[in-house]
């Protein structure tokens, strides 16, 4: 998403930033595109049908169709499950975050969230399809859980004294990269899909807080390249723009992959880069 254009639009490039091409023009912000494991769709989140409603297009931006034609509330962040059957997504439930799937085809809803009283966010498909890891706040803050795709053995992965946020796994499935609170500063942390290894690859880079007008610093949703070697992901400051980035997953060769000075965020990377 980037709003270049003074609007946030979804936009697609290659995984070396070049041939930058914008494909949504809605007058709303449109925003955290998903692409379909094929690669001819993709699903995100648009204020077209009242607010923070799914919608999914071709991946040239055509045929916009609204996902989930009835819903309470607001539905947000999908994410496309391997087989492409799916879309696992974050809604409204008795005034809490809740995390639901949809079957693309019949349009049957299944709550995935075990626990009332609290939210739980941001899914993620392990690349098998059998489990969804997803941030929850029932332990009193943000940590990274995984669960079957039914919502059954659910697993707690991290334990901070701040939040852990936004994961998602890489390619073989043996690892997930998240965003950490740490410091007054969001980086990107890296784990074993079991929670062990839990590691801090940014470290305040790219941008580090300069004084005390900078409330924060933010290194936000990252994602890995679909060889698993490769991290994609935000960063800036409260008083910059956000840009996006790529590094190597151990932190090194860290460079701007997009530039253009206006903020672009919520990469997603088709499963052949």
């Amino acid at each position: 998403m980037s709003n270049t254009e003074g609007n946030w639009d979804i936009w697609i490039c290659n995984v070396d930033g070049s041939n930058k091409k914008r494909i949504t023009t809605y007058k709303g912000p449109d925003y955290n595109p998903s692409w379909s494991p094929d690669g001819k769709k993709i699903a995100f989140t648009t204020y077209r049908w009242g607010g923070h409603r799914i919608g999914i297009m071709n991946s040239d931006g055509t045929n916009v169709k609204r996902l989930l034609e009835i819903s309470n509330g607001y539905n947000l962040d999908p994410e496309w499950s391997p087989d492409g059957k799916h879309i696992a997504y974050f809604a409204e439930h008795k005034g809490y975050w809740q995390i639901f799937k949809v079957n693309i085809n019949t349009g049957k809803t299944v709550r995935l969230s075990n626990i009332e009283n609290t939210s739980d966010r941001s899914p993620s498909w392990s690349p098998d399809g059998k489990k969804i890891a997803f941030q929850s706040v029932r332990d009193g803050n943000w940590e990274i859980y995984i669960m079957n795709n039914d919502g059954s053995n659910l697993t707690r992965l991290t334990k901070n004294d701040y939040d852990d946020f936004m994961p998602s796994w890489s390619s073989s499935g043996k690892e997930i990269v998240y965003g950490a609170d740490r410091n007054r500063q969001l980086d990107v942390c890296i784990m074993k899909s079991n929670g062990s290894e839990q590691q801090n690859i940014t470290k305040g880079r790219p941008e580090s807080l300069r004084s005390n007008s900078e409330s924060h610093k933010d290194d936000i949703t990252p994602v890995f390249t679909s060889n698993g070697e490769k991290i994609i992901w935000s960063s800036g400051t409260s008083s910059s723009t956000k840009k996006i980035y790529i590094m190597n997953k151990d932190g090194s060769d860290l460079r701007p992959l997009l530039n253009s000075g206006f903020n672009e965020q919520f990469p997603s990377v088709t499963l052949n880069n």
